[in-house]
Formats: structure tokens, C-alpha cells, sequence
């Protein structure tokens, strides 16, 4: 309206307008045809091409007869390693300021 009164200020005129209009159109059309595509993809099944079996070697040792337990060491001296640990933690704690 305000072109069609001969105002020169308008921010956007008939023309400018309608090729944006166009040019917003077709970016929405090219969008939703690409989500129509993304929408039609399936993944493919898996193929397996190698596999691997891990054995702990303290099980295969004792299937073998070649030891009979656990080792006698295994965690006794937890508390006192826990107290190092955390005397430790605590110290480079302290250190930075914390």
C-alpha cells in the first residue's frame, strides 16, 4: 500500500518481497524432501568379520592343573593401601589449594 502511494522509504518493496517469498519457498520444499529421504534410510544388518575369546589366564592355568587357587597376596592389604592412597590424593590436594 505504501508503494502503490508513491512512498520512496518503503523497507521492502512488491518485487523484493515476491522474490524472497519464492526463494523461501523452494528452501522449504528442498528441506522437506530431504527429510523425506532421511526418513527412508534403514540400517544395514552387521556383518561380523573377526571375533576373539578372552580367557582369563588364572582360569586357564587352573583348568590346566597348573595352579591350584587364587594367589594368598590377593587383597589383604587393602586398608593399609587405601590409607597410602588417600594420604597421597590428599597431599597433591592440598598442594593446589584446595
Amino acid at each position: 500500500m505504501q508503494e502503490q502511494a508513491g512512498k520512496p522509504n518503503t523497507k521492502l518493496n512488491s518485487a523484493k518481497a515476491q522474490k524472497r517469498a519464492e526463494e523461501l519457498a523452494a528452501r522449504l520444499q528442498k528441506r522437506l524432501a530431504e527429510l523425506e529421504q532421511e526418513r527412508q534410510l534403514s540400517p544395514l544388518p552387521p556383518v561380523v568379520i573377526g571375533g576373539a575369546l578372552v580367557i582369563p589366564i588364572g582360569l586357564l592355568q587352573r583348568l590346566q592343573g597348573k595352579r591350584e587357587a587364587t594367589p594368598d597376596t590377593f587383597a589383604k592389604e587393602t586398608q593399609r593401601v587405601e590409607k597410602i592412597a588417600m594420604e597421597a590424593v590428599m597431599a597433591i590436594e592440598k598442594s593446589l589449594g584446595y
